[in-house]
């Protein structure tokens, strides 16, 4: 898409199903064509104002073939271009034709990724949408759409649908980043990014309101764009039909990631409206600001760069995961805020959890050097710090928790809020805080794997403990 001229809400394929497999090298694939064109289907072709759909050079669409029964998304690209109109092309495996194995209906999603076709499902479509994006360039990669053509249908257009209703937040006076980046966190618990089921509805498919445990990167969208005339404009999905939204957005220097701008806003949508069709919420124009140094964007409005009470990792080769926590605290919680290498960690999309590591809690006494193991603590929490190879901070020990992460220059920086009423190290006027990290995985069944040593750090051990203040 363009920066002025994009998305939509409806744009039509006619599929052309050029064979050409005697000019492809590799016999065992052929090349199928689709062209494309808008749809005139009046205000419904337009999400506000003049805004109308236009397809861009480098768009990637997700079309969905079959062989059997077996069902897979191939990846087309555009072709040639002329603003409404294109054409796209894409490699397919041989034997696969066009449709689901089950029902025959055809189906294109915008943009391409990695979806799923679940046949016998309630939602037959799952549309991944990755927390971690990088768009620069392409305002409408971001925005969802649905293409379905019914199995008994002679015709072979495909009218594109949103598949989510969009927030549209543009940043003005941006004057010395020439490309940004966009941290953007849903605190209403519920997913704007992952693996997202869609709802089959009349001539639409749509997202429905999907949980998400806060903190967790199924909330999370980042999304890089260039700076245009200082400005930049991004466009966030939300389910179409969850009244409830409240966004935590940080704008950052795409290179330094210093903070441009940050706020956690209040619910913004409005009390009522119409889902899907051509809903779009536009924001009035945020004003960025000064550049300063990069800091957590914080789910509970701290800032971490000032809190003092901190310590750093050891620095001893092979014990050098963590790089530094801090930990600050109010009359209800205790904040950690703990960054680790991200190359220190497993890395295989096969284990279930990894990565293990404790919390240890005393009540704020003694000075022993590596306190969790010479001195007595009073709780100690187990946990992970990824799950199915994604960073995230879980533990079965304590219900009481809310945990975010971010990846910040090569580091997975977490943080975690404990409830204090539920921990007796908590209880009194201060606290020390111990954190060691294990070489330890369980496979995708659950059964525990590997040894502490096994990616090459024994116990992380802390060069002091963390002596922490509580209200």
């Amino acid at each position: 898409m363009t920066r002025k001229l994009f998305l939509l809400a409806a744009a039509v394929i006619v599929i052309a199903s050029c064979t050409k497999k005697d000019a492809i090298e590799q016999p065992s694939f052929y090349e199928y064509e689709i062209s494309a064109a808008s749809a005139d289907l009046g205000t419904k072709t337009t999400y506000a104002g003049d805004k109308t759909f236009a397809w861009t050079e480098g768009d990637k669409i997700s079309v969905l073939f079959h062989k059997g029964t077996d069902n897979k998304f191939f990846t087309f690209s555009t072709k040639t271009v002329d603003g409404a109109s294109a054409t796209f092309a894409g490699m397919v495996e041989s034997g696969y034709e066009i449709g689901a194995s089950d029902t025959g209906a055809k189906w294109a999603l915008y943009p391409a990724g990695a979806h799923k076709y679940n046949v016998g499902e309630t939602k037959l479509i799952t549309f991944n949408m990755p927390a971690e994006n990088d768009l620069s360039g392409t305002v409408a990669t971001n925005i969802p759409l649905s293409a379905k053509i019914a199995a008994d249908e002679s015709g072979t257009s495909f009218t594109f649908y949103p598949a989510a209703a969009i927030i549209k937040i543009k940043f003005t006076g941006i004057s010395k980043s020439s490309k940004v980046k966009l941290l953007f966190e849903e605190l209403y618990t519920h997913a704007i990014s992952g693996e997202l089921p869609m709802k089959e509805g009349g001539y639409v498919s749509y997202w429905e309101p999907v949980y998400a445990s806060l903190g967790s990167n199924e909330c999370k969208l980042a999304i890089t764009e260039d700076v245009v005339d200082g400005c930049a404009e991004f466009y966030i999905p939300f389910a179409p039909w969850d009244k409830r939204f409240k966004p935590s957005i940080t704008l950052v220097d795409a290179a330094t990631e210093d903070v441009l701008y940050s706020k956690v806003a209040a619910n913004f949508l409005p009390s009522t409206y119409e889902p899907l069709l051509t809903r779009m919420v536009v924001l009035p124009d945020i004003k960025a600001g000064d550049a300063k140094p990069w800091s957590f964007p914080s789910q509970y409005g701290i800032e971490w760069n000032e809190v003092a009470a901190s310590v750093n990792g050891d620095s001893e080769a092979g014990y050098d995961a963590i790089v530094n926590m801090k930990a600050t605290a109010d009359a209800e919680y205790i904040y950690i805020y703990v960054e680790i290498k991200k190359d220190a960690l497993y890395d295989d999309a096969s284990y279930g959890h990894s990565d293990h590591c404790y919390f240890y809690f005393g009540n704020g006494t003694g000075d022993e050097k590596h306190w969790a193991w010479e001195a007595p603590y009073l709780n100690k929490l187990q946990g992970w710090l990824k799950y199915k190879n994604a960073p995230r901070y879980i533990t079965y020990d304590y219900s009481d928790y809310a945990q975010s992460v971010v990846e910040h220059t090569g580091n997975y920086c977490y943080e975690i809020a404990f409830k204090r009423s539920g921990l007796s190290a908590l209880a009194g006027s201060s606290a020390t805080v111990c954190m060691t990290v294990e070489g330890l995985y369980t496979d995708a069944a659950g059964n525990w794997q590997g040894s502490w040593d096994a990616i090459g750090f024994a116990p992380v051990r802390w060069t002091d403990a963390l002596v922490v203040s509580l209200p």
